[in-house]
């Protein structure tokens, strides 16, 4: 019994001795596969044993950085520098360029450059790692105020679930080849179709009659790099998509170009900017102008097969923070979506946009959506803001649609009233309007009114229904 205690101890301290045998020269290798997991534990001894080593902090550091422990990553890497080993100096400036640091970053590749430059090395990696930070630094000065009113987790290929969108926006689909989009009129596809490679391209196609055209290559786009996450705005010119192409801050960026109509082609694409891009992968961003909400995806700071959908209310026009006279680490923590409260300063708007979002969340079937039978209202409204078929879109998701409105409407009771009362027309009527404060050739209409008689059919339908006669003092013709 003893000696086979003995041959047992003994087997596992030679087992023990075999597991943590790796040697330097294996953990460089490891390293310069990119095989980081397997490379440091090795680095972390050496750094324990020797911790003023400029080469071991750095290869430590650098595991840390392509393993994602960014902290300890900079903690080891700082201390190579201090010792002037050229390399770390690289990575100090890829870690500052994440983290919005972009003057840091700047320093650190100008010295990397310069070290790697007199020992008549190829600075080639530190000159592209410079032209990331100084676009960032473009970019950071240019930040949106955007109120993004919440964020979900969810697993990658599931990303689209936690979109709600109205029909308004268009069908959005993850076809065998990519991402596809249709336009709300059904006559419009653009598609992402990737290559044997791997390259992603945009594709158009257009439905005549009850086919769809040949898909045709974007053009302007594709040349740029992948191209992918395609979506057509409301006004069916500007398009919103991903791409990997030099303007991109790393990986996948959200660009935004418009259709030219007399070349057929689109302009050439402008990098969306912050907060919507990051060094993550950002991509697949849609507005619905009916919900007025937007939506975008990203990876930034998920971990592997997991990303976050962000949804934030669109501006009417872009909006930027003062960067020269406010907080930088403020403003870089809101480019980063540090903290997507810290976004949320309009209450009123955030509190709209959020419960309109919790109706798209937890409303129950579509059905619910229809308009009451035999329950009519007469309304009197006004505009603030000028989206297309606002009244008419908006009415119609909250189940009371205009009376013959053939794109929103309801279709059975449209075709009785058409049947009932000979209806020929949607019952929306501008009566009065007014101009703002105009300057040049229309100065003289500078606030004046104009107001426009009821249709005989709208009041004889109103009187009818039972809703009255109309009460604004305007004759009818």
């Amino acid at each position: 019994m003893k000696q086979k205690k003995y041959l047992t101890a003994l087997l596992g301290l030679c087992m023990a001795g075999t597991a943590g045998a790796q040697t330097l020269t294996q953990a460089k290798n490891f390293f310069e596969q990119g095989e980081f997991e397997k490379a440091k534990p090795v680095f972390e001894r050496l750094v324990k044993q020797s911790p003023s080593n400029a080469s071991y902090n750095f290869w430590y550091g650098a595991c840390c950085y392509e393993t994602g422990e960014s902290e300890k990553a900079y903690t080891y890497l700082s201390k190579s520098a201090k010792r002037r080993y050229i390399d770390a100096y690289l990575y100090l400036g890829k870690w500052c360029y994440d983290a919005y640091r972009f003057d840091e970053a700047e320093e650190n590749l100008n010295e990397y450059i310069d070290l790697r430059s007199r020992k008549k090395g190829s600075t080639e990696d530190g000159e592209r790692m410079l032209e990331k930070v100084r676009r960032g630094q473009r970019m950071i000065r240019g930040v949106e105020k955007v109120a993004v009113i919440d964020s979900f987790v969810v697993d990658k290929q599931d990303f689209l679930k936690a979109y709600k969108l109205s029909a308004d926006a268009g069908d959005i689909q993850i076809t065998e080849n990519g991402v596809q989009f249709t336009n709300e009129m059904g006559d419009k596809q653009l598609q992402s179709v990737r290559n044997a490679e791997g390259q992603a391209s945009l594709y158009s196609s257009m439905k005549m009659i009850d086919q769809w055209s040949k898909p045709e290559a974007v053009t302007s786009i594709n040349e740029l790099g992948n191209a992918d996450y395609p979506f057509v705005a409301g006004d069916g010119i500007t398009m919103y998509y991903a791409s990997d192409n030099e303007e991109s801050m790393g990986g996948y960026d959200i660009f935004v170009t418009r259709y030219d109509s007399d070349d057929n082609s689109y302009l050439r694409p402008d990098n969306l900017g912050m907060p919507f891009n990051s060094p993550a992968n950002d991509y697949m961003y849609v507005i619905d102008d009916l919900n007025n909400l937007g939506w975008f995806v990203s990876d930034r700071r998920q971990p592997e097969g997991k990303v976050c959908v962000y949804v934030f209310v669109p501006n009417a026009s872009k909006q930027v923070y003062d960067y020269e006279n406010g907080d930088p680490d403020q403003i870089a923590a809101l480019a980063r979506l540090d903290r997507i409260s810290d976004t949320c300063t309009d209450e009123d708007k955030v509190r709209t946009a959020r419960q309109q979002l919790a109706a798209l969340v937890y409303s129950k079937d579509e059905n619910t959506r229809k308009a009451d039978n035999g329950q009519e209202t007469l309304l009197e409204i006004e505009l603030l803001t000028g989206r297309t078929h606002q009244i008419r879109a908006h009415l119609s998701y909250m189940g009371h649609p205009i009376f013959g409105d053939p794109k929103y409407g309801d279709a059975v009771l449209n075709k009785k009233l058409t049947s009932g009362y000979g209806l020929h027309m949607q019952l929306l009527h501008a009566w009065h309007l007014v101009f703002p404060e105009l300057s040049g050739d229309f100065e003289g209409l500078s606030g004046k009114s104009i107001y426009a008689p009821a249709p005989k059919q709208f009041v004889s339908i109103a009187q009818k229904r039972g809703l009255g006669t109309w009460e604004h003092g305007i004759p009818e013709v």
